[in-house]
């Protein structure tokens, strides 16, 4: 039953579940948009970590994937709003993020939204922002958030090589 929702305490951060996610879902990573999903626990909390997340901080993930990322924020944030550019991640995401009240997933193309105006539309003057970036999308969203989005206090981005 695909309705149902995956408890808080499992860790997505492992090759098994992420071979299982994509069996259940029936997913191929599409490689035109770069996927490559996070499967090191590791990776994750140095990614978490170094956003430094403080209590009542607004987090916008770009491009959350199957939510492994979005799940370790979600732990210590006080809302996470996680853009997905791929409609098919949108029912995985349902499922792995929807125990979490104060995750968001915003079905959105990061070069053509404002994180600035996101935030501001929830009621934060500041954010952060965390993503796992494919090749593909890093310089322009890197131009995207040094040139036009002011209300970001710290930018956490992985890229691929």
């Amino acid at each position: 039953m695909l309705n149902d929702t995956l408890p808080p305490q499992v860790d997505l951060a492992s090759p098994a579940v992420t071979r299982a996610l994509i069996r259940r879902f029936d997913l191929r990573p599409r490689h035109r948009l770069g996927q490559h999903f996070l499967i090191s626990r590791e990776v994750v909390g140095r990614i978490v970590a170094a956003a430094d997340i403080r209590s009542g901080e607004l987090v916008i993930e770009v491009g959350a994937g199957l939510g492994t990322l979005t799940r370790a924020l979600a732990a210590v944030a006080e809302r996470v709003v996680a853009l997905e550019v791929d409609p098919r991640l949108l029912a995985v995401l349902a499922y792995t993020v929807g125990a979490f009240a104060n995750v968001e997933v915003v079905p959105a193309d990061v070069r053509h939204t404002s994180l600035d105006r996101l935030a501001r539309e929830r009621g934060a003057k500041t954010f952060k922002v965390v993503a796992n970036l494919p090749y593909y999308l890093t310089s322009a969203f890197l131009r995207q958030l040094l040139t036009r989005e002011p209300g970001f206090t710290v930018a956490v981005l992985t890229v691929q090589r």
